[in-house]
């Protein structure tokens, strides 16, 4: 099978049988909607109200978390979408490193200060989350040496991944 071969040949069982472009849109839609509400819509709601209400100060403006967490949805709408191509590799890079990046800005300044109104006055706490946004950053880190194998995987043995992958039904 060269490179330029069809990737799709019904009957021929050594060639992939990739999904459907509509049904991949579709899946890849599902995934953005839900990754923006979880990694965008979700954590800037949160900062919000919780700036709003007085309760917090946090050094990370709501609009930053609110952008890369659309960013971050994108690149895993983008992953779904690249899956039945050589881009996958990279694309896992990229989304990886951005949930590097993401947990990486919380990282910098990872404490949150709360103000307890009581009666004496304000008793301000401190709460530190350092080793919460590490074991976070550990998913990402083994994606991302996942995304390194893909991506040597498929420049060293083009549709190999593909055949494996996505088996034909014959």
């Amino acid at each position: 099978m060269t490179s330029r071969a069809p990737l799709r040949a019904w009957g021929n069982p050594s060639l992939p049988s990739l999904p459907n472009p509509r049904m991949l849109r579709a899946r890849a839609t599902a995934y953005f909607v839900l990754m923006f509400i979880l990694l965008a819509l979700l954590p800037f709601s949160i900062v919000e109200s919780l700036v709003a209400l007085g309760v917090a100060k946090l050094a990370i403006p709501a609009d930053a978390i609110l952008g890369v967490g659309t960013l971050q949805a994108v690149l895993e709408a983008y992953t779904v979408l690249s899956k039945p191509t050589r881009r996958y590799g990279l694309s896992i890079l990229l989304a990886a490193l951005c949930s590097l990046g993401y947990l990486g800005v919380f990282l910098t300044s990872s404490a949150l200060t709360v103000d307890i109104p009581t009666s004496a006055g304000p008793l301000t706490a401190q709460v530190i989350y350092t080793p919460v946004i590490l074991l976070f950053m550990i998913g990402p880190a083994f994606r991302l040496m996942g995304g390194v194998l893909v991506w040597m995987e498929d420049r060293l043995h083009p549709g190999e991944r593909l055949r494996l992958e996505f088996p034909s039904p014959h």
